[in-house]
């Protein structure tokens, strides 16, 4: 898909990935919507942009999806472009370290629960409205009304201990993937994911110490350090421009693979 005079909706488009994306999408010519939890945030970050608009966004409920749609539709006309890069990471084991079962500790099953309302119903969310509004764009000179780029993780394809809770939901975006795309098959609309490896953003929290990315970076056969935020979103416009690419799930992560 030509990304010049597009409109490329980003859900979670505040930070890390997803703002790295706006970016980017912004330099080939698109008009960016940044969809964000902190509505405020989104438009700030909209006003620093040739062409974009900011609006609060939760994607775990579908009125706030439907209401930050309308405002996309209202100020450009049509998505072309949605990418989710929304999500939370928080580690849920299924025994904590007394042997008390995790769903059984309010924390942790809020914590859990919540992974799976933003992660896996929140993604859902997101690709159901906007697969539904691009079915209604004209579809350009190669038959494409639309693309839609998801975003799993490392650790939904071998999850480290600890990290079970996440690393299902984001396995469940990676099931998703092919199933969604047949859903829309020769309606000119594309269905990918990436897999993201570690990368610098704020969802790293607590591992964002220079000890732990240094110690995970000798892991990373080559190059050996973190992703860099706007190498995912170099794979993301590849994924949106390339015609042939759907229903495929495909990793960015320097080939490390998680013990």
């Amino acid at each position: 898909m030509h990304l010049t005079g597009k409109t490329v909706f980003i859900a979670g488009g505040t930070s890390g990935l997803g703002l790295a994306s706006a970016h980017e999408f912004a330099a080939r010519g698109a008009s960016i919507v940044i969809g964000g939890r902190r509505g405020d945030l989104a438009e700030t970050i909209a006003a620093t942009l040739p062409d974009a608009l900011g609006v609060e966004l939760d994607i775990s409920s579908l009125e706030s999806v439907e209401s930050a749609t309308a405002k996309a539709i209202e100020r450009y006309g049509s998505i072309h472009v949605n990418v989710n890069t929304a999500g939370v990471n928080t580690d849920v084991p299924i025994v904590d370290h007394d042997g008390t079962a995790s769903v059984r500790i309010p924390e942790l099953r809020a914590a859990f629960h919540s992974m799976v309302n933003i992660n896996l119903v929140g993604t859902f969310n997101m690709m159901s409205v906007a697969a539904s509004t691009m079915l209604a764009n004209e579809a350009d000179e190669n038959g494409e009304r639309g693309v839609i780029i998801n975003t799993s993780s490392s650790a939904g394809m071998e999850g480290a201990a600890w990290m079970t809770g996440y690393a299902g939901t984001k396995a469940g975006i990676v099931g998703y993937t092919l199933p969604a795309a047949r859903d829309v098959a020769g309606l000119g609309i594309r269905i990918n994911t990436i897999i993201a490896g570690g990368f610098l953003t704020p969802m790293l929290g607590p591992r964002g110490s220079s000890e732990y990315l240094d110690a995970v970076s000798k892991e990373i056969p080559n190059p050996q350090r973190i992703g860099r935020p706007a190498e995912f979103a170099q794979l993301a416009i590849h994924l949106a421009e390339n015609t042939y690419m759907n229903g495929e799930s495909v990793r960015i992560d320097g080939g490390i693979r998680l013990r």
